[in-house]
């Protein structure tokens, strides 16, 4: 009963003064993603305090398997944390709330003590590959477009790893009590409770969009009960108060306010101003992913949707791998000596066009065509950034669903929007202006905002993500302009 109590009693917000000062207190986000996790500290103003990162080290093998020991997850997580109090010079006690942003379709499988099973098995796992007929089948249906909002589905997604367990290791499979997403996990670490946000497991194809509940055709097909999974609220809709197992954890004081929070991109595109400045984020990390938000519910194949913070609001999602990916692949297997500054560099001079080198992506490789003697590492290295940026046009196509033309300016975040040459290849390509958002904290600062927001230091998350990317800096050659703001305001939800 104690616990169901504190699920509901709204801890008391910041006074005044200390909301309007915003130094005496601050916002944890932790930013779970595919190649580093991040742990930000803000200030009521968005101001950053401390960023702490960690890489997200992968064991991957020959078979195609992809997982993190739990333990090392732990590990990683609070190793980030502790750093991030180091540059800011302070002690948990100072944070008066906490939140998360997360890829999608990584989990773990628990047992009936909540003792993890299995590793945490990454989404870029290909265990499952290809997807079976049956899988197959209920997937292309077009009632499963209707009532998930997914239209992209493939080997990586959670579903098809859930039925190579329960088809491959039956015996783990009748062990299995829950299933967690890796968000999932980390707010049953911090809270105690098995509660989560529909926004990440909108991606898993489980959830139905337009009613709110589980997908019970995708959980009868799995032999899924509804209990193995958890209690869902659109993201920043939830605010509950840490346990003692996260003050044993990282030392956070039991009872810190902790909100549900979202997607990774979603997080992103809040964190690097997508209000503000375009109606559109585009992330150039491990996966390319174009992201937006939308007021109507409209499936579509080629992209997918999930539920924003306000009810009948939407984001809708269209991505590519590999991303910058493929710019590491190149260094690996081409220039291993070479530091990404001198790798970057070398492509300065290299003409559009690539003097008729063209990089190629498929089968989770790289390849080139067109390749001549006159070619050298600039040329190698130009042609995959005209790949991103010929990807870009095509995600931006799948993303202008029911409108005439794709948009005119895209934000850019994640690691490659840090690169002047490599986003004016981008537009070139892609025939689009772009917007860099420098700072490499935009995800976890967009995490923060959920509990800054829950916590009164804004009316609502859209004015919050309006103050906190305007502390960030305005992006490089962002518009700026108030008519296009006001426009942008208005065709966004949140």
């Amino acid at each position: 009963m104690a616990r169901l109590e504190m699920r509901y009693v709204f801890l008391c917000r910041a006074p005044l003064w200390v909301r309007q000062a915003g130094y005496d207190w601050m916002y944890a986000g932790f930013d779970l993603g595919t190649t580093f996790v991040k742990v930000g500290l803000y200030n009521a103003q968005g101001g950053r305090l401390g960023l702490g990162r960690r890489p997200f080290v992968q064991d991957a093998d020959a078979a195609g398997r992809c997982t993190v020991p739990v333990e090392h997850f732990l590990e990683i997580v609070s190793g980030a944390f502790r750093d991030a109090l180091t540059e800011a010079g302070c002690t948990p006690a100072t944070i008066r709330g906490v939140s998360y942003c997360s890829q999608a379709n990584t989990f773990l499988l628990l047992d009936g003590k909540d003792r993890p099973l299995t590793p945490l098995v990454v989404w870029s796992d290909l265990r499952a590959a290809p997807l079976s007929k049956g899988l197959a089948a209920l997937t292309e249906a077009a009632s499963f477009l209707k009532t998930t909002g997914q239209g992209l589905m493939s080997p990586q997604w959670m579903p098809a790893k859930l039925e190579w367990f329960r088809r491959c290791e039956p015996g783990l499979w009748a062990r299995t009590a829950r299933v967690l997403t890796i968000s999932d996990y980390l707010s049953l670490l911090l809270t105690g409770s098995c509660i989560g946000d529909s926004g990440t497991t909108a991606l898993t194809g489980l959830w139905e969009l337009p009613r709110g509940r589980w997908n019970q055709e995708l959980l009868d097909y799995l032999e899924l009960k509804p209990s193995a999974l958890p209690e869902l609220h659109r993201p920043g809709a939830l605010t509950v108060g840490t346990s003692t197992g996260a003050a044993r954890w990282l030392g956070l004081p039991e009872g810190t306010p902790f909100t549900v929070g979202a997607l990774d991109h979603h997080a992103a595109a809040l964190g690097g101003g997508i209000r503000r400045w375009a109606p559109v984020s585009v992330s150039f990390g491990t996966s390319l992913v174009c992201f937006r938000f939308e007021e109507n519910y409209a499936p579509a194949r080629g992209s997918c949707l999930g539920p924003s913070t306000r009810p009948g609001c939407y984001y809708r999602i269209a991505f590519h791998a590999p991303g910058a990916l493929a710019m590491d692949w190149y260094r690996r297997d081409g220039a291993p000596e070479a530091s990404w500054a001198e790798l970057l560099a070398s492509a300065a001079d290299v003409p559009a066009g690539c003097e008729g080198l063209r990089a190629v992506c498929g089968d989770g490789s790289l390849r080139f065509e067109g390749t001549r003697p006159l070619h050298g590492r600039g040329h190698f290295v130009r042609a995959v950034m005209e790949l991103t940026g010929r990807s870009t046009a095509t995600l931006l196509d799948d993303l202008a669903v029911g409108e005439p033309r794709r948009v005119a300016r895209i934000l850019a975040v994640g690691g490659a929007a840090k690169s002047d040459l490599w986003m004016r290849v981008v537009e070139e390509t892609a025939g689009v202006r772009v917007s860099p958002a420098r700072p490499a904290d935009t995800a976890a600062k967009g995490a923060a905002m959920f509990a800054a927001v829950q916590d009164g230091v804004c009316d609502s998350l859209e004015a919050c993500a309006l103050q906190w990317s305007a502390a960030g800096g305005q992006p490089s050659e962002g518009p700026g302009t108030k008519e296009w703001t006001v426009a942008a305001r208005r065709e966004l939800g949140t």
